[in-house]
């Protein structure tokens, strides 16, 4: 029954209508979230609602359908069915957050893997969702993409 009442709790505090798709770590403290509603959200492990909420976070109408955080920073990465990937940074109080980068992509992400040395991120990319056939991209391939983690110049490694 607690695992229950929990559900719901993260459900309704920052999502509408879905359940989470998918989690990802960010810290000890804090996790980040995605869902059908297009919806992202950072958790604080010890409160019922969403320390930041980002709204349409991808195209309209899209799925948030992958989520990975680059361990022990501020830094993660969403991806969906509406044709990009987006880099996101929280600010250090995880108040608010900043998009960093968008990648453009030719169909819909079913996974994200960053390696324990952040030194690149893999995409698991498909015509089709992972957990359904709701609808097929013919112009898309099933596909494994792997894009080295430079953002202007700069790594992201902290």
């Amino acid at each position: 029954k607690q695992w229950y009442q929990r559900r719901v709790a993260i459900t309704a505090g920052g999502h509408k209508n879905t359940v989470i798709d998918c989690v990802s770590m960010l810290n000890e403290e804090h996790f980040v979230t995605g869902s059908q509603d297009n919806v992202l959200c950072v958790w604080h492990i010890k409160k019922k609602k969403p320390a930041i909420t980002e709204l349409k976070a991808h195209a309209k109408g899209s799925w948030i359908s992958a989520v990975a955080a680059l361990k022990n920073t501020e830094c993660f990465i969403s991806g969906s069915n509406g044709g990009n990937v987006k880099i996101w940074a929280c600010a250090e109080t995880y108040r608010s957050m900043a998009l960093i980068k968008s990648i453009e992509v030719v169909g819909t992400v079913n996974s994200i893997v960053i390696p324990q040395d952040n030194s690149c991120f893999v995409l698991g990319v498909g015509q089709e969702p992972k957990m359904g056939r709701w609808w097929c991209n013919k112009d898309a391939r099933n596909r494994v993409l792997v894009y080295p983690m430079v953002i202007e110049d700069e790594e992201v490694n902290r």
